[in-house]
């Protein structure tokens, strides 16, 4: 599938993390993996652990 068809998911998250987990795990689940050309996350201060837990699931990645 060409670039065209493909699509950035942004995520805006602040102390969200198991609202976030679920989000991201009905992403990957419901959309067809050659249509997400990346998932960014938008980490606002979180305290709760949001992007520690992100790493241990889905692995670290830029930024994070």
């Amino acid at each position: 599938m060409s670039s065209d068809n493909q699509f950035t998911i942004s995520i805006l998250t602040h102390n969200r993390k198991e609202k976030l987990v679920k989000l991201i795990d009905s992403i990957l689940f419901y959309t067809p993996m050659d249509r997400i050309n990346e998932i960014v996350i938008y980490n606002n201060n979180s305290t709760d652990g949001s992007i520690q837990e992100l790493n241990n699931r889905y692995g670290k990645n830029e930024g994070g």
